[in-house]
C-alpha cells in the first residue's frame, strides 16, 4: 500500500503506524500496521484519597488557631504575645521551608507516595510532642514553637499532592481534578475551627487517660490529628496507586514503537 511522504510523516508523528521503508524510483512506500491509541484514564480513586489527605492537613493547620494562645497561658506563666507572635510564625515558616524541598526530591524521584508518607510522619511526630507540652515542667513555649515548625514542615506536602492531582488526570478532566483538591484545601480551612469548637465542652485539666496525659479541650486535637495521620499513611501504604497519565502515556507509546 502507498501513501504520501506528508501522510506517512503524520501518522509516524502521531504514533499511529509503525512503517517500513521501500525505496523505488524515488518514492516512498510503506507497509504499515495501525496501532491502538493510549487512552488517557484519570484515576479519580488516588485524586480523592490525595484531597482526602490535603484536607487533613489543611484541619490541623487552622484548628489550632483558637486555642494556642489560651493553652500556652495555662502551662507557661512566662509566655508573653510577642513570642506567641513566633508561634504562630513557626508554622508558615516550616511549611516555606519544606514546601520546595518536598518538591524537588518528588520530582528528583518521580515518585509521591514516598515525600508524602514523610509528610504524614513529620505531623504525626509534631503533635505527639504537642501532647507532651502539659507535662513539662518549665519552658512550654519553646516546645509548642518546636511543634509547630514540624507541623509546618510536615504540611510541606500540600504542593506535592496538588502536583499530583493535575499529573493524574487527563487534560479533559485536569480542571476538575485541581478543584476537587483545592476544594479539599479550603474545606479543611473552615471545618478545622469547628472542630476545636466541639472539643471545648471537654474543659481544662480534664481527664486522665494515660500516664500523665490528659484528655481535654486542648489535648484532643492533637490526639484527633494523631488518628488523621496514622489513617492516612496506612491508606497511603495500601491503598494508594500512584498514576501518571502524561508519564504513562509516554511510556506506552515509546514501548509500541519499539515492538
Amino acid at each position: 500500500m502507498s501513501i504520501s511522504n506528508k501522510e506517512l510523516l503524520e501518522s509516524s508523528d502521531a504514533g499511529l503506524i509503525s512503517p517500513f521503508f521501500l525505496f523505488s524510483n524515488g518514492a516512498v512506500s510503506a507497509i504499515t500496521e495501525i496501532k491502538p491509541t493510549t487512552e488517557e484514564i484519570t484515576d479519580w480513586r488516588s485524586i480523592e484519597l490525595i484531597s482526602a489527605i490535603t484536607f487533613a492537613g489543611a484541619v490541623q493547620f487552622s484548628m489550632f488557631f483558637t486555642s494556642l494562645w489560651p493553652y500556652l497561658q495555662q502551662v507557661d506563666e512566662y509566655a508573653t504575645e510577642s513570642f506567641f507572635g513566633y508561634i504562630t510564625a513557626a508554622y508558615s515558616l516550616g511549611q516555606a521551608v519544606a514546601n520546595p524541598v518536598f518538591g524537588f526530591w518528588s520530582t528528583r524521584i518521580n515518585k509521591t507516595k514516598l515525600p508524602v508518607s514523610v509528610g504524614l510522619i513529620l505531623m504525626f511526630l509534631g503533635n505527639v510532642l504537642y501532647l507532651t507540652i502539659d507535662l513539662m515542667h518549665s519552658n512550654q513555649r519553646y516546645t509548642m514553637l518546636v511543634c509547630r515548625f514540624i507541623n509546618g514542615c510536615g504540611a510541606g506536602i500540600m504542593s506535592v499532592m496538588r502536583s499530583y492531582a493535575i499529573m493524574a488526570s487527563s487534560p479533559k478532566d485536569r480542571a476538575r481534578a485541581l478543584s476537587v483538591n483545592t476544594g479539599a484545601l479550603a474545606l479543611g480551612l473552615s471545618f478545622g475551627p469547628a472542630f476545636q469548637i466541639a472539643f471545648s465542652p471537654l474543659g481544662y485539666p480534664g481527664w486522665q487517660i494515660a500516664g500523665a496525659i490528659k484528655f481535654n479541650m486542648y489535648t484532643a486535637p492533637p490526639i484527633f490529628c494523631l488518628l488523621m495521620n496514622a489513617a492516612g499513611l496506612i491508606f497511603v501504604q495500601t491503598i494508594f496507586r500512584e498514576h501518571y497519565v502524561d508519564v504513562d502515556r509516554r511510556s506506552k507509546i515509546a514501548l509500541e514503537q519499539k515492538s
